[in-house]
């Protein structure tokens, strides 16, 4: 029998700019680069259309406060399941 191995994580999103929280699954495969925008795809659909950035946000780890590199992919990033990040 083949294990299979997950393919998302559960994080917790906070997103200051319009004060609200989620927690969302992200691939694992993705890069962060392409996770920003699938987020902000999501939380536009949350928001009713009204979370249009002006730039493309970065993504933070909230506790270390860290900018987290949208060059690599979300297995490679150091990211973890239950993470807290901050989209700003």
């Amino acid at each position: 029998m083949q294990v299979r191995t997950m393919d998302k994580i559960l994080i917790k999103l906070y997103v200051p700019s319009i004060e609200e929280r989620y927690d969302i699954k992200i691939p694992l495969n993705k890069r962060v680069s392409e996770v920003i925008f699938l987020l902000i795809k999501a939380i536009d659909e949350f928001c009713g259309g009204s979370y249009k950035p002006e730039q493309i946000p970065h993504l933070y780890n909230l506790l270390t406060e860290e900018v987290i590199d949208a060059d690599l992919k979300v297995r490679d990033a150091n990211i973890k399941n239950g993470m807290q990040l901050l989209l700003i």
